[in-house]
């Protein structure tokens, strides 16, 4: 029923794999986890069944499938805001963190309207998305390293999945957010440079996997 599973690159086997870890340890786990990370169990769960979704119309159904990144791209974004929305502390930047949503879902149907048909990739949406969840990263760092001198961060899960997510979203930014320049200009690198991404990939989910795992102390304060 799912041969088709073996017809995939490696990167694309490995990737499956980390996904599935990272969705089945979250479900294992989502109890025992903290209420602002219970959403990486649904953002690894809907990068599983997407990866799924267009591998099977790929090597199955022979269709394009980069409609399915399209709709991927904002759901993604709600789950990563909705962690962000109830990880800080501050009712100003959880309404920020809300009103975000709207706005990134507005500029998703005016790029899909105008520049990003759904046949095609959608590199101005991951571009958009990847500068807000950068300043999301960049606003927990100030307002928990910075207001909180007692805070100890190797102690804190959230702190290495917001590591996890900085590193992740600068990385893709400058590679899916320059695919279709290489694409056109030079396929060979284009094709190299889209599977270079696979590692932050790899990065995000392990890193998912393990925070999940690890015992952390009930307080991330001295």
């Amino acid at each position: 029923m799912f041969e088709w599973l073996t017809r995939l690159s490696v990167a694309d086997q490995v990737y499956v794999a980390v996904l599935s870890l990272a969705t089945g340890i979250g479900a294992v786990q989502y109890r025992q986890l903290p209420a602002n990370l219970r959403p990486l169990f649904w953002l690894s769960a809907t990068h599983l069944l997407a990866e799924l979704l267009t591998d099977y119309l790929h090597f199955v159904r022979h269709e394009n499938n980069m409609y399915v990144y399209h709709l991927l791209t904002p759901v993604e974004y709600v789950f990563i805001s909705l962690l962000f929305y109830r990880t800080f502390t501050n009712d100003r930047l959880r309404h920020y963190v809300l009103w975000s949503i709207v706005l990134f879902g507005g500029l998703v149907i005016l790029f899909g309207i105008r520049w990003e048909p759904l046949t095609e990739n959608n590199p101005y949406s991951f571009i958009s998305e990847s500068i807000l969840v950068i300043v999301w990263c960049y606003l927990f760092f100030r307002e928990t390293l910075l207001r909180q001198p007692e805070y100890r961060p190797e102690k804190d899960r959230t702190f290495w999945i917001v590591i996890a997510l900085l590193f992740y979203f600068a990385g893709e930014f400058f590679i899916l957010g320059g695919i279709n320049y290489f694409d056109k200009t030079d396929p060979m690198l284009a094709k190299k440079i889209y599977y270079a991404g696979y590692a932050f990939k790899y990065m995000l989910y392990f890193t998912i996997s393990l925070v999940c795992l690890i015992r952390f102390p009930d307080t991330a304060y001295d």
